[in-house]
């Protein structure tokens, strides 16, 4: 679509937030509740990073980054390792914690980490990871890198994602000639 102006405000409570938005071209109640439950998108020149706070980031801004564990956790899993060693995966996707629970507030966003394969071949192991502070301890947006501390048995618990093939038709029958 065209750019639109905008302006908003948060009510509600903290753990509950509802943010309402004016668009520019909307003048009445009735055209707004229409645009309810649309999606809304940005430019990406236009995000406003400033307005992010500390531990906040834009999920498009996490997909790439290489995930390693933390160097400097007290952890002997981590000890004596070199920086390859310590090479986890890369982030693929974010799943939004909202997506997984239908209660707000209960569940945390998640990293979809693809892990390296050891053998080469098709598919990919994946593995969650939670995106909280105890466990994601840093992540360096320039450096283009995430440190984590895994609980233990947190990366055995991969999985792999089968594509599933829709069928959208049949051919028709061949005939005789």
């Amino acid at each position: 679509g065209r750019p639109i102006g905008t302006e908003g405000a948060t009510i509600g409570t903290e753990k509950n937030p509802t943010y309402l938005i004016r668009l520019e071209t909307v003048d009445d109640r009735e055209e707004a509740l229409k645009m309810r439950g649309c999606v809304l998108y940005a430019l990406e020149e236009e995000k406003v990073d400033e307005l992010l706070e500390k531990d906040e980031y834009i999920v498009s801004d996490l997909v790439g980054l290489n995930v390693f564990l933390d160097e400097n956790a007290d952890d002997e899993r981590q000890s004596g390792k070199g920086f390859e060693d310590l090479f986890i995966g890369n982030i693929r996707g974010v799943v939004m914690g909202s997506e997984m629970c239908a209660i707000p507030g209960l569940g945390q966003d998640l990293l979809e980490v693809v892990l390296p394969s050891p053998h080469g071949g098709q598919g990919e192991d994946l593995v969650l990871v939670p995106f909280v502070p105890e466990i994601v301890t840093s992540v360096d947006l320039d450096g283009r890198m995430v440190s984590i501390t895994p609980p233990p048995g947190l990366l055995d618990l991969s999985y792999r994602r089968e594509e599933k093939v829709r069928i959208k038709g049949l051919l028709p029958p061949v005939r005789d000639t």
